[in-house]
């Protein structure tokens, strides 16, 4: 698949080039603005995979945001995803 989308992008240069620099100048211009839109999409992808997190553990978003503003002790909170240490039974509860 990565070898499609290079034969595509090395193709749209050349059309780019036989079009001119009228072209070129629109397409220089236009990156700023390609860029924002699609950091935009990648935050909006994300901002929800927290909730959902949360949800699976069944903790209340509001819970969790409280508990971290509380939290003095560890300077980053990391939320990792699948099963956890703190998901698995104690040695002493394990039979």
């Amino acid at each position: 698949m990565g070898r499609v989308i290079h034969h595509q992008v090395d193709e749209n240069r050349q059309q780019g080039a036989q079009q001119g620099p009228a072209f070129a100048s629109a397409n220089e211009a236009s990156r700023d603005t390609v860029r924002k839109i699609r950091q935009h999409e990648a935050a909006a992808a994300t901002r929800a995979a927290p909730l959902a997190a949360l949800e699976r553990r069944e903790i209340a978003p509001r819970d969790w945001l409280e508990a971290a503003r509380a939290e003095a002790a560890a300077p980053l909170l990391v939320m990792p995803e699948g099963e956890t240490l703190a998901d698995q039974p104690s040695p002493r509860t394990r039979r």
